[in-house]
C-alpha cells in the first residue's frame, strides 16, 4: 500500500577502514514489482550520523510518500564518493520482500 511511511535500514561498515559520517543513503521505489531497479525513483534520502568503524552499523530512517505496489530498495553512497573495494554491496534488497507486512 502507498502512503506516508518511515523507512529504515541498517547501514554497516563491512570493510577494514573507518567510514566517516555523512554517507548518503537513498531509498528508492518502483511502482511495479516486476520493474528493474533502473526504473526505481528516489523517495527519500538521509545520511549516516556517526563514524562507522569496521564491523559497526547504524540504523538510518527517512520519511517517504510511497505509491505502493512496487519494490523498495536502499542505496548507500549512490554517487560512489567513498573509497570502497566492494561497491557492489551498497545496493540493498527489496525491503518489503524481506519484511512482509
Amino acid at each position: 500500500m502507498g502512503g506516508q511511511i518511515d523507512l529504515q535500514a541498517e547501514v554497516c561498515n563491512r570493510g577494514t577502514n573507518p567510514v566517516q559520517d555523512g554517507v548518503v543513503v537513498q531509498f528508492l521505489e518502483t511502482t511495479d514489482p516486476n520493474a528493474p531497479i533502473e526504473d526505481a525513483k528516489v523517495v527519500c534520502e538521509t545520511v549516516t550520523t556517526k563514524l562507522l568503524l569496521p564491523g559497526e552499523c547504524e540504523i538510518v530512517v527517512c520519511s517517504a510518500d510511497l505509491m505502493g505496489g512496487g519494490n523498495i530498495y536502499v542505496d548507500v553512497d549512490p554517487e560512489d564518493k567513498i573509497a570502497d573495494c566492494h561497491p557492489g554491496n551498497n545496493l540493498g534488497a527489496d525491503a518489503f520482500g524481506l519484511c512482509p507486512g
